[in-house]
């Protein structure tokens, strides 16, 4: 498995299967459209990743700076937004075929290092109650700590439609 950054460079090579894979793995109402995610894949601030075995994507992890997100429940009432100190992981997702051999961590703790090295204090992300367990308990490992919980901001009538929304300090 090959690890590197996901960037403006690279982000035409692999975008159909980012795209493709995010709707395999995410429920509608977790999927980002392709503007966004350009937006952040492409943002200089970035700290995403991709991970692929040369020819096909096994998972990624994208995120930005929390001030590209105001229209987002976490980020946007987060106390650290405005002060560019806090990255905020929009998306970590991992191919089925490819979950449980430690990708997805591998991917986080990447983009903790890219996070430091470009001057984040946090990460901060938010991850849906029961339907994106495994994801919590992989970011409680790391060092999150659950800020607030917000409910009913998917509609998208899956139970429960509660996510958590973390911190983790650098």
């Amino acid at each position: 498995m090959q690890y590197e950054p996901l960037d403006d460079k690279n982000w035409t090579l692999w975008r159909r299967q980012i795209i493709a894979l995010e709707s395999t793995v995410y429920e509608a109402s977790r999927q980002d459209n392709p503007e966004t995610l350009q937006d952040i894949i492409c943002h200089p601030k970035s700290a995403s990743l991709i991970a692929h075995d040369q020819s096909s994507v096994a998972g990624f992890c994208l995120g930005g700076p929390i001030e590209l997100f105001p229209h987002v429940r976490g980020p946007s009432e987060d106390l650290t937004r405005g002060h560019f100190q806090t990255l905020y992981s929009a998306d970590t997702c991992v191919a089925p075929i490819f979950q449980g051999r430690g990708i997805g961590r591998k991917l986080k703790l990447l983009q903790r290092t890219v996070a430091k090295t470009k001057g984040y204090r946090f990460i901060s992300g938010r991850n849906r109650a029961v339907l994106a367990q495994r994801m919590w308990r992989l970011n409680r490992s790391l060092g999150a700590r659950p800020i607030h919980i917000i409910e009913g901001d998917y509609q998208d009538n899956l139970t429960p439609d509660i996510c958590i929304y973390y911190a983790i300090h650098l």
